[in-house]
């Protein structure tokens, strides 16, 4: 592979895992568990540091627990600006900050700051999260002042 076809074929491979960190939000926010569960290799792991200390492996239990953390939200928002990505052939890490604010159930508040360190892998040409792992750097569950309006749709 030439030099410029290396340089293109990394610019697609960022590309891409860019968009797949970007639809795990997205299905996230809107609680879409089939696209959530396309997003992960069926071996994956997804770890949830302190103060909660979950770890998860395999499609159908890391399925079930976007269901867990999702589903009873008054609403959930997740905000990912920017990562550092690393590639090496068909294997790819990466580290996100993340900011994540949600209501429910109930008078239950939860804001946070925190970083996604990820290990993807492509599987038949799509890359997939291997492994991601979520530690917190801060947390506020104080009430907090404003109305919240649910989960927004495209209608």
């Amino acid at each position: 592979m030439s030099d410029l076809e290396q340089t293109l074929q990394r610019i697609v491979d960022e590309n891409e895992i860019r968009d797949l960190v970007a639809r795990f939000v997205d299905t996230c926010i809107l609680g879409n568990h089939d696209g959530f569960r396309e997003l992960w290799a069926e071996d994956g792991l997804w770890e949830i540091g302190a103060p909660f200390n979950a770890r998860i492996e395999g499609i159908e239990a890391i399925v079930d627990m976007l269901h867990r953390l999702r589903d009873e939200r008054t609403y959930f928002t997740q905000l990912i600006p920017t990562g550092v990505i690393e590639i090496d052939g068909d294997r790819a890490s990466a580290r996100w900050p993340v900011r994540e604010v949600a209501q429910g159930p109930g008078e239950t508040y939860y804001d946070n700051l925190a970083m996604y360190f990820d290990s993807f892998t492509k599987i038949n040409g799509e890359w997939k999260f291997a492994r991601r792992s979520y530690k917190y750097m801060w947390l506020n569950t104080e009430p907090f002042a404003g109305t919240a309006f649910g989960t927004p749709s495209d209608d």
